[in-house]
């Protein structure tokens, strides 16, 4: 063969490497910036949905870690593979937990992802965080949302034990694993025969709280949440159905089980209640 011959049919090669590669690239970008029409468009040109880029990342991953909701489920409804892995053994829903996107977790989650099947890795991930450099860089509320979401995910499986680590993951010390504690049953208080009003249930739920070193951290209409750190954190919740029901109960992810913690707080509710109904 003469070697012009030879010349064309290597840049001949070039040309169709770089070609096949370009829709490649594109998806890739697309889906880092949330574009679904250049994502469908890349991927009838013959991209492959489940290729990998920077670090092993698939396009699945970058929407993922940037929050681009629509690209992920345009990604998803495509065929991506939601428990491929990339260099560092992430797949894309610890991504997106990772970068707390609290939508894109959920949105994964609705998708039909199993967080077990990668051994809860997105959970680990979060949990190495909790306490550490996010709080401090004020996305402790993002953090929390996230984490209790897939707490919630894990004890929903019926899964015991802890959450292992995949290779290359932080040790159960560095991670700081918290073991999901069964809890306590919620206590429920009959008001039905007093006049107890809206206003009324929110302060006096409040001042029991706050008299049992409570910290208010969310007051909605018809509930009022409360958090108290001791060996962890701990959530409770107290809401009233009108006119009859008031619950005090441990909120998932953020359990105890300390069904004295409760009794305590509905003595010092009742009495708040009665206080102020007598007035």
């Amino acid at each position: 063969m003469k070697l012009i011959e030879i010349g064309i049919l290597v840049l001949s090669l070039g040309f169709a490497l770089a070609a096949s590669a370009a829709p490649g690239q594109e998806l890739f970008s697309a889906a880092k910036y949330g574009q679904v029409p250049s994502i469908q468009a890349a991927l009838k040109a013959g991209a492959d949905v489940n290729s990998r880029f920077d670090v092993g990342k698939t396009a699945l991953m970058v929407a993922a870690e940037q929050g681009r909701d629509a690209a992920v489920e345009a990604l998803v409804d495509a065929g991506a593979d939601l428990y491929m892995l990339d260099n560092n053994n992430w797949d894309a829903l610890a991504h997106a937990a990772m970068s707390l996107h609290v939508s894109t977790v959920n949105l994964l989650l609705r998708k039909g992802i199993d967080p077990s099947k990668n051994n809860w890795r997105a959970l680990a991930v979060v949990r190495s965080q909790s306490g550490g450099g996010m709080d401090r860089r004020g996305s402790s509320t993002r953090l929390t949302e996230v984490q209790a979401i897939l707490e919630a995910a894990y004890k929903r499986s019926g899964t015991t034990g802890t959450v292992g680590a995949l290779p290359g993951s932080p040790s159960a010390a560095t991670a700081r694993v918290l073991l999901q504690e069964e809890m306590a049953e919620p206590i429920l208080i009959d008001v039905s025969e007093r006049k107890v009003t809206s206003e009324i249930f929110k302060s006096a739920a409040a001042r029991a709280l706050l008299q049992r070193g409570w910290k208010i951290i969310a007051t909605e209409p018809g509930q009022i949440t409360g958090t108290l750190t001791k060996d962890k954190e701990y959530r409770a919740r107290i809401s009233f159905k009108p006119p009859m029901i008031i619950k005090i109960e441990f909120i998932e992810g953020y359990g105890s089980r300390r069904p004295n913690w409760l009794v305590n707080l509905k003595e010092d509710l009742e009495i708040e209640l009665n206080a102020t109904l007598v007035r």
